[in-house]
């Protein structure tokens, strides 16, 4: 329901932009700043990752409406879809990739898995780990149409930062010319929110790819993906998304201290406190001697929410995809496409199942298993709200605590989870009993957490503003200040559980949680948005940037503000939305944000288009979204 206050909010949203439904003013800088000048090239795998999963619905997705809602599809248009935004999603998801950040593929448990179950169903065993990756890179090339195999050797755990740099041999069709340079294994440590974000990114990638699009082969047969490229990235995502959850599963599991595995841990039922994911792991050795450990610093083996909401958005867009190695009956084309994918092929050295059959269970398993986790470890039944850190924690404050971003995260898995459950339990089988009463169980349990969630959160902010953390026992703002990313992950967070239905979430609650988005959006618009730099980093400054003092803006919360302005275009068909979306991006790539471009964004060598982005290896730069830009004029 659209109020006389929503209008108003609207209205004064974009009172300085000028209306125009015929002609698309974007407001990106065709030539952008030197931006080789003191530029850092530290990469940041939960900023980078968040960008793809943003730009990656802000791509050929946000495109396509264009054409429902007669928005003019100009090659203005073009470039702020399919290039700056799907492009540099893509681009980073594969630099990620080829990058060597991170534990490898090939250094996995899950390498011993496949091998254990190729040798059960062929008696053929592979006898080195490379030769199993190869197999399978092979494999996705034959099924994604590629005329050559893209053989490399990619990453499964990434390691929370490292330097965005490559070497002047770099080929865009070589991915194994691509890794980034001092990479090695520098911080001995795994952070879960990295690892997840990553795990999300791909999975929603892999979804886009392998559900949302196909196209046509030379023979005139279906194949996966937008083209063969990006089917192949869609594949290796989809692989690589799995096999992070086995080893979340296998070795991530923390009990009384220790990393344990599920099978451990079955005796309790994964229902208490004794069995969590921690927020950080060692690694010790490398190649066939690594081993991970629990870190027993301080927060490392608590259970943080980011995490856990992060985990939870990755594991229902798995779902999207794995759910079809066990649905029966009547398929369309595309079902029937997606499907071969966890029966044997003709493609593999090995003729292996492309995708393990048993993919379905692990991402349940791992999505059950966060829901009742967030109850147990971050519930507070007192104030009927969750907490940012795990009751394990010895800080009283942390413990008492709720981040506007983990807020706006949780809402935004929770209402994922719930419309993805409703859609299992549409199309399980009816001989499937045991799985509709683990989904019906768990749907109930995540309706209540949504309902008090959202209800707690629209109090707060109706009563004490918006704030960067809230004290959930005396419903007080801690900060008095906030910045971007609180306002847009909580605005998304809000504004999307209005597409829910009135069995998970009621009309009024939903009413509600819309109004309060605008709130939001109302605060963030009067107190961060510069209409000079076109950002969302404070109205007024200290002081005027210049060359010689920066302003570094973090770039997580304006990527979240371009999801919410993509949200809203599509919502209330409004164009200014966009507008205003163009503006951020068009600000956002001008100063850096995208560090390199291939031709997916529209270079076709050096510096061809002029907008101050070079391809990669001209500069020594890699293909990457960047957590931070400088704003000097």
């Amino acid at each position: 329901m659209v109020t006389s206050a929503n209008l108003c909010v609207r209205r004064k949203l974009f009172s300085a932009t000028c209306f125009a439904l015929a002609v698309l003013i974007w407001a990106p800088s065709d030539a952008g700043p030197d931006k080789e000048k003191a530029k850092s090239l530290t990469f940041k795998t939960v900023q980078g990752a968040y960008g793809v999963v943003e730009l990656s619905q802000a791509g050929r997705p946000f495109f396509r409406t264009f054409f429902k809602k007669g928005w003019p599809t100009t090659q203005k248009a073009k470039s702020l879809t399919l290039q700056d935004s799907q492009g540099a999603a893509e681009d980073t998801l594969q630099g990620l990739m080829a990058s060597g950040m991170g534990i490898k593929f090939s250094d996995s448990t899950y390498m011993e898995y496949l091998r254990q179950r190729n040798l059960k169903k062929r008696g053929a065993p592979w006898t080195r780990n490379s030769d199993i990756v190869n197999d399978k890179l092979l494999e996705f090339s034959t099924i994604a149409g590629l005329p050559k195999p893209k053989i490399f050797s990619p990453v499964l755990l990434e390691f929370s930062q490292g330097t965005a740099k490559v070497s002047g041999g770099y080929k865009e069709d070589k991915w194994s010319s691509q890794q980034w340079v001092n990479v090695g294994v520098a911080n001995k440590e795994l952070s879960m929110d990295a690892v997840c974000m990553s795990l999300y990114a791909q999975a929603l990638y892999a979804r886009q790819q392998l559900v949302d699009n196909k196209h046509i082969l030379e023979n005139n047969r279906y194949a996966f993906g937008t083209d063969a490229k990006s089917a192949y990235l869609g594949l290796v995502s989809l692989q690589l998304a799995l096999a992070k959850l086995h080893e979340i599963k296998t070795r991530g599991i923390v009990y009384k201290g220790k990393l344990g595995t599920f099978r451990a841990l079955s005796g309790y039922g994964l229902t208490g406190n004794k069995a969590w994911i921690p927020h950080r792991i060692k690694v010790k050795g490398r190649g066939a001697g690594l081993s991970f450990v629990a870190d027993t610093k301080k927060d490392a083996l608590q259970s943080q929410l980011f995490d856990q909401a992060v985990l939870l958005l990755g594991c229902t867009e798995l779902l999207k995809i794995t759910a079809w190695a066990k649905q029966t009956g009547p398929k369309t084309e595309n079902e029937k496409l997606l499907a071969t994918l966890f029966k044997d092929g003709k493609f593999g050295a090995f003729n292996d199942t492309p995708i393990d059959p048993k993919s379905f269970d692990l991402v349940l398993d791992i999505a059950l298993f966060i829901i009742t986790n967030l109850q147990r470890l971050h519930y507070d039944f007192d104030s009927l709200v969750f907490r940012s850190r795990s009751s394990k924690d010895p800080d009283l404050e942390k413990i008492h605590s709720l981040n506007a971003v983990d807020a706006g995260f949780t809402m935004l898995a929770l209402k994922s989870f719930l419309v993805e459950v409703q859609q299992l339990l549409g199309k399980a089988s009816k001989n499937d009993s045991g799985l509709k009463t683990r989904l019906i169980r768990k749907q109930r349990l995540a309706r209540t957490q949504l309902k008090f969630l959202s209800r707690w959160v629209c109090k707060i902010v109706d009563k004490r503003g918006l704030s960067d953390r809230y004290n959930i026992k005396s419903r007080s703002a801690m900060d008095k200040t906030f910045d971007a990313s609180a306002a847009g992950f909580l605005a998304r967070g809000l504004f999307s559980l209005k597409s829910l239905p009135t069995e998970d979430l009621a009309q009024a609650n939903r009413e509600v949680a819309e109004s309060t988005g605008y709130k939001v959006l109302k605060e963030a618009e009067s107190k961060l948005w510069n209409p000079e730099y076109k950002l969302y980093i404070g109205r007024t400054l200290a002081k005027t940037p210049s060359a010689a003092n920066p302003l570094a803006v973090n770039t997580l919360g304006q990527v979240s503000m371009l999801g919410v302005m993509r949200d809203l275009a599509n919502l209330k068909n409004d164009v200014r939305y966009l507008i205003r979306y163009g503006e951020i991006l068009g600000s956002l790539k001008s100063r850096g944000f995208i560090n390199a471009e291939t031709n997916r964004g529209g270079e076709s060598g050096g510096d061809s288009d002029g907008d101050g982005v070079w391809e990669p290896g001209a500069k020594n730069h890699a293909p990457a979204l960047m957590p931070e830009i400088h704003v000097d004029k």
